[in-house]
């Protein structure tokens, strides 16, 4: 379940990148990837902070693989309504959050959820390492996951986010939105993915708690104290990670 980017009733969110630029040519090679792409509203690059704003419909992880096919490291920062300003002050929105999936064998995924105006909640799925059957994703009321999925009580009212099945390489991805959740009534809940099996029941596959997330200009982490390495290196150990996972 995806917009169209021709689609009028699509649903335009503004993310926040940064990406590892030096001069107006990077700047240049930014806005060459992105400005033809059906489905990308505006394009903000500012190379002094290293940092790109898109206005899109599109998937962020689909945003991102347009800005690393400029041989750039990219790191994906937040989320946000289009509100007005690009760099003065944040696009208006009203919460935003993140979900880190978890479950059996390698599968890992990220569910991203903005509030971008009081009635619409849009809500991104990204999830590796499925088997090639069709899936279902929905928000449950808790977020204990004592028993993986099973510890997670039932669907919250308009919770039942679509069924998604995996391309070749094991990804599904969802967009979607709802008028139904509230990004601030979801903290603390839990976002659960099942396998629908061929006889129609349900089996556990992954699953993890909804946290708070940083909305636009609210994440300028650059450095990592603890451990003294930047972004970027964890950008490159991610990237290794996805190429060494496909």
């Amino acid at each position: 379940m995806s917009a169209e980017p021709g689609d009028t009733t699509a649903v335009f969110s503004k993310m926040e990148f940064a990406v590892q630029m030096t001069c107006e040519a990077c700047a240049q090679l930014v806005y060459s990837k992105l400005n033809p792409v059906a489905g990308v509203r505006s394009v903000y690059v500012d190379v002094s902070n290293e940092l790109v704003l898109v206005e899109s419909c599109l998937l962020s992880c689909r945003v991102q693989a347009l800005l690393e096919e400029t041989g750039r490291l990219v790191v994906f920062r937040g989320f946000g309504g289009t509100g007005t300003g690009q760099n003065s002050s944040p696009p208006s929105h009203h919460g935003a959050a993140v979900v880190a999936l978890r479950g059996v064998c390698e599968s890992v995924g990220l569910v991203r959820m903005v509030q971008v105006t009081k009635e619409t909640c849009l809500i991104e799925a990204t999830i590796d390492g499925l088997v090639t059957m069709p899936h279902q994703i929905s928000v449950h009321q808790y977020g204990d996951m004592s028993e993986g999925g099973h510890s997670c009580g039932e669907v919250v009212p308009g919770g039942e986010l679509g069924s998604v099945t995996p391309d070749d390489t094991g990804r599904a991805t969802l967009h979607t939105t709802s008028a139904t959740l509230k990004v601030w009534d979801l903290i603390g809940r839990s976002v659960v993915v099942y396998c629908v099996q061929e006889d129609g029941s349900f089996e556990w596959v992954l699953s993890g708690v909804v946290a708070r997330s940083a909305g636009l200009f609210q994440n300028t982490k650059t450095l990592c104290t603890c451990e003294g390495v930047t972004i970027w290196d964890e950008a490159r150990k991610a990237k290794q990670s996805t190429n060494n996972h496909v």
